[in-house]
């Protein structure tokens, strides 16, 4: 099986923000869970005023939650936007790790072709893979993550079940 994809900076920057909830499920949860508490406070808020006409502690509370929140989401904006600097700095030191890339899978392995570099890996020094909604993350024994989009697939059942296959 073959196939070209485009590899960027923000195809990295989403590897790692997968691989920091993986790490940190909590991660995952922590925006929804404040992002419910901000809305049910505002809503308490509201309720309390128009019942009472006057502003009391729920009030006070439920702004402090929002502004919590409004800095939560600040940070998080900054802390992804520090990813993709990482990102560009990696791209900088290893342009061949980005661009326009081919993968031509066989029994034996595989064969990534980047713009410099031609690269085959083993299926058995392959670790194991995992799979989001837009990416195959392709892990080596080695420590290095291929990072796969599927965006650009056109048989992605084809392509997990070679993986499933191979990949111990």
């Amino acid at each position: 099986m073959t196939f070209s994809f485009n590899l960027n900076v923000n195809d990295w920057a989403a590897f790692q923000q997968y691989h920091r909830g993986r790490k940190i499920p909590f991660y995952n949860l922590v925006y929804p869970l404040i992002i419910v508490m901000c809305i049910a406070l505002a809503v308490i808020s509201i309720g309390y005023y128009i019942q009472f006409r006057t502003v009391s502690t729920v009030i006070w509370v439920s702004g402090a939650c929002f502004l919590t929140l409004l800095y939560i989401l600040y940070i998080r904006k900054k802390s992804l936007d520090n990813v993709r600097k990482a990102g560009l700095e990696i791209e900088k030191k290893n342009p061949e790790a980005f661009g326009l890339m081919s993968l031509n899978t066989d029994s034996s392995g595989m064969t990534i072709l980047s713009r410099k570099v031609s690269k085959t890996i083993l299926w058995k020094e392959m670790d194991r893979f995992e799979e989001n909604k837009y990416y195959f993350f392709l892990y080596s024994k080695k420590g290095v993550v291929y990072i796969v989009p599927k965006r650009e697939m056109e048989d992605l059942s084809g392509f997990r079940s070679e993986l499933t296959n191979y990949i111990e």
